[in-house]
């Protein structure tokens, strides 16, 4: 922490400048030359503006988390909208508290059909209806949970909801989308077991969908809960396949049953060129593996087309 007397805002950047240039030298160890950076915050104060050293410590910090949101290396100075900007976020993680006690938070069905237009599954998708904002984005409200630490109880919340609503479509097959956060929480499967036993639910008829990403960052805990959860029946899906990083060793290891291509390349099929043989690849290896093949986003009758060319009708 630096105090700077009699600066302007200039002056203020100047040596932010210099710290942040100093900090990135390489420092000479004894294991060898190390490199580092710094992230700086800043927040100026004018006698017309006098606040006391906890509130200027608060400002400079939330200046110094934009400077790391904003690829870090730099410095950043501290602006009225950034305290609105955290006040907003908590009062609506507060709210999204409120919202699991209430009926805000509610399953929507996404259908899943075959080349022939025929419904085979569907996909089960929260949505939030704020009483104040009307409807909030998960991509909005799944961060805010993973936040304030009420991921777990929003994925349980979830999957009861849907194990009940499944009595409704006896027979068809039901994708629930599980964040790792609860997969990775301690005594996961045992409290699924209780819900299955709670719910009296066929589990053969549920496919849980995962992401390429929990696959590389756990695949120690993986080793023992996804063969836990096919163990109970319940199916293995790779979400969002195509953007990340999943090798075919991966595929291999683990008991996926199926493969969701993801949207972004279904959207380029007929524009970007080699798209098409980019997803007939995927369709290949998925095959090769003996794994299903589902293609996400689908939206226009050339995008079917040329999926079924693909070899995924």
């Amino acid at each position: 922490m630096v105090i700077q007397a009699d600066c302007t805002a200039e002056k203020a950047a100047q040596l932010a400048d210099r710290f942040v240039t100093v900090l990135s030298l390489p420092a000479d160890l004894s294991a060898g030359k190390v490199c580092a950076s710094g992230s700086i915050g800043i927040t100026l104060v004018t006698p017309l503006t006098a606040r006391d050293a906890a509130e200027c410590l608060r400002e400079s910090d939330l200046a110094l988390y934009r400077a790391k949101d904003s690829g870090r290396n730099r410095y950043c100075f501290f602006e009225a909208a950034m305290d609105a900007a955290i006040r907003n976020r908590r009062s609506m993680q507060e709210d999204l508290r409120q919202a699991l006690q209430g009926e805000e938070l509610t399953m929507v069905y996404q259908p899943l059909v075959d080349g022939k237009n025929h419904i085979i599954g569907v996909e089960a998708l929260m949505r939030w209806t704020h009483p104040r904002y009307g409807p909030v984005s998960p991509g909005v409200f799944i961060p805010l949970a993973e936040e304030c630490g009420l991921i777990e109880t929003l994925g349980w919340f979830a999957m009861r909801r849907v194990f009940e609503d499944s009595e409704r479509w006896p027979g068809i097959k039901i994708g629930v989308n599980i964040s790792s956060a609860q997969l990775r929480a301690r005594g996961f499967l045992d409290q699924l077991e209780r819900l299955v036993g709670e719910t009296g639910i066929d589990t053969l008829r549920f496919e849980f969908e995962i992401t390429e990403g929990l696959l590389l960052a756990a695949p120690a805990e993986m080793d023992t809960v996804l063969p836990g959860i096919r163990n109970l029946g319940f199916q293995l899906a790779l979400d969002n396949f195509g953007t990340g990083y999943s090798s075919l060793s991966c595929l291999r290891r683990y008991p996926i049953t199926r493969i969701k291509i993801d949207r972004s390349l279904i959207a380029n099929l007929g524009v970007e060129e080699g798209s098409e043989d980019l997803v007939a690849a995927i369709v290949r290896v998925a095959r090769a593996l003996n794994m299903a093949v589902v293609a996400e986003g689908v939206e226009t009758s050339e995008q079917r087309r040329r999926l079924a060319c693909a070899g995924c009708p």
